[in-house]
């Protein structure tokens, strides 16, 4: 009697709460058999409750194709062809290597970069952060276009050197009505700002140069913008924005010297207990 393979696989799930003892062989190829508990291994986020009969399907044809290319390359290659111990050995001692320098910078390494560290890479690389983008200090916020309170909102948010109460109740206007808002004073793309207000420019550093307060309106929203500063693409990029970048590029410049006296201290330790012998 035959069965389709999304029939067995059913039945498969079935038995999911059997134990691997008694584990089900769903596939077999020649002497090779596929169990359920395999196919689990496998399959990322296996869950036997979805209905993944599908791809437990590809996982099983492509588990029998490697198998039966395996039993031809076994039965077809001489011994000399299929000997592959060196090429074990080194990819081994590869990954081995690997495992042995991570787990040791990780534990040897300092995570902590200090502000003076961060000034310093950023003096000493400057190039490296020419600004390919224009990037603005920006407030601005989206709101209803019947609200009542717009035009209190756009007097705080275009006034200069707002009092701290002036700032609290603008804040607090904003939180209760706005449908959207950014009131801090970090650095942000202006390309990322152009996706969230409809300003049409075809000259961004033209524009920045010559707007520094905006409104404008849809049919269902105004929005209100205060351009506080502006650095255009012929600038670098300021510190505060490569912060996170150049303690990354600090951190990985400490993990390859830590490698390499990992690499070091192994090749003396071997020549000082006289473990290296050359007999060329």
């Amino acid at each position: 009697m035959k069965y389709s393979l999304t029939s067995v696989l059913i039945c498969c799930l079935f038995c999911m709460s059997c134990s691997r003892t008694n584990d089900v062989v769903v596939a077999s190829v020649y002497d090779e058999n596929l169990t359920l508990s395999d196919l689990q291994e496998m399959i990322p986020d296996f869950d036997a409750s979805a209905d993944s009969v599908t791809i437990q399907s590809y996982y099983i044809e492509q588990w029998t194709q490697k198998q039966a290319l395996a039993h031809e390359a076994e039965r077809s290659l001489t011994h000399q062809e299929k000997n592959f111990d060196k090429q074990l050995k080194d990819y081994y001692q590869t990954l081995l290597i690997f495992a042995y320098e991570n787990k040791k910078v990780e534990e040897l390494l300092d995570k902590e970069v200090p502000e003076n560290e961060i000034e310093t890479y950023y003096q000493a690389h400057k190039s490296d952060f020419e600004m390919r983008k224009n990037i603005v200090k920006v407030n601005y916020v989206k709101l209803p276009l019947t609200l009542n309170q717009n035009q209190t909102i756009k007097k705080l948010l275009f006034k200069e050197n707002r009092s701290s109460q002036e700032q609290k109740k603008m804040e607090d206007l904003c939180i209760k009505y706005a449908e959207n808002m950014y009131l801090e004073y970090d650095w942000l793309l202006f390309d990322d700002i152009l996706k969230e207000i409809p300003i049409n420019t075809y000259n961004q550093e033209q524009f920045l140069q010559n707007n520094r307060y905006i409104e404008l309106s849809d049919t269902n929203s105004v929005y209100l913008v205060n351009i506080l500063d502006f650095k255009i693409n012929e600038t670098y990029s300021p510190l505060s924005m490569e912060k996170e970048r150049i303690k990354k590029g600090i951190l990985d410049q400490r993990r390859r010297t830590l490698r390499e006296q990992i690499r070091e201290e192994a090749l003396n330790k071997a020549k000082q207990n006289h473990e290296i012998h050359i007999k060329l």
